[in-house]
């Protein structure tokens, strides 16, 4: 019995020393685990940092142009509803883009000609060129450059992109040009009748 005792002693103490030479082993596997785990959401956590940094660096960018640009740039979305003013807009139209925000092109600008080329542009998918005359906030005359495509992912929505440039002052020297040729015409005529006549 001595002897079975002493086998049995000898198993247990094995049976203990196995069990606690695993037990460190997969503590030491789990530790590596957590390890490499905390690593990789480490490294996921810098590559979305660098992401987002690039996307506001990117928006900054586009945002800096919009606000400096000398035409008006209007987005739309596939209804037709503004997603984006910039601020040559907002002083063609005489409204903020704040409260122009998700309200209809024809609600904003109270014209049917802007809203109909948008339409056109969004539902053919093409660029529509057209000249207005403007009467409110001020007159004016535009040329719109409208065009509408398919939205890509991220892009909020946008479906069309309406770009307006202010050419009342090149109307108006345009026509004190025809004044200018028709008066000098017609001073040059009067003196050759005259000198035909004799």
């Amino acid at each position: 019995m001595k002897m079975n005792l002493n086998g049995l002693f000898w198993f247990l103490i094995g049976f203990a020393a196995s069990f606690i030479f695993f037990w460190f082993l997969s503590r030491s596997k789990k530790r590596q685990l957590q390890t490499t785990q905390a690593n990789t959401v480490s490294q996921m956590a810098s590559s979305l940092r660098d992401k987002i940094s690039e996307t506001e660096a990117e928006q900054a960018k586009i945002s800096v142009i919009l606000n400096n640009m000398i035409e008006g740039v209007v987005a739309c979305d596939k209804s037709k509803r503004i997603l984006i003013m910039n601020p040559s807009a907002e002083s063609i139209f005489g409204i903020s883009s704040k409260s122009a925000f998700g309200k209809s092109l024809l609600e904003t600008t109270r014209n049917p000609v802007i809203d109909q080329t948008m339409d056109q542009a969004i539902h053919q998918k093409m660029r529509v060129t057209e000249e207005i005359e403007l009467h409110y906030p001020e007159r004016k005359t535009l040329r719109l450059n409208a065009v509408g495509f398919e939205p890509t992912e991220g892009s909020q929505s946008v479906s069309g992109i309406l770009v307006l440039y202010d050419v009342t002052e090149m109307k108006k020297l345009e026509s004190m040009r025809q004044d200018f040729v028709a008066n000098v015409s017609h001073e040059l005529k009067t003196p050759l009748t005259s000198i035909k006549g004799f």
